[in-house]
């Protein structure tokens, strides 16, 4: 179930993404409005969110095995 914070619920993810579309199952049941995203491994490259549906966030980085922290917001 996910997390409440005024009236939005939304979920912390954790993953790590590689230079192909990594899929993220962000658990929230419809589309996040807003996603916030920060590297937290030793192995930073850049990430971006490619797209985002019901299930999954889609993200890629410039650098294989780069570790995020994400927060989707529904």
């Amino acid at each position: 179930m996910p997390t409440s914070l005024y009236g939005k619920a939304y979920r912390k993810l954790s993953g790590t993404i590689g230079t192909t579309n990594t899929n993220v199952a962000h658990g929230l049941g419809s589309v996040p409005d807003l996603v916030f995203m920060i590297v937290t491994g030793s192995v930073a490259g850049v990430v971006r969110l490619v797209s985002k549906d019901a299930t999954n966030l889609v993200i890629i980085s410039t650098r294989a095995s780069t570790t995020i922290e994400a927060i989707a917001f529904e």
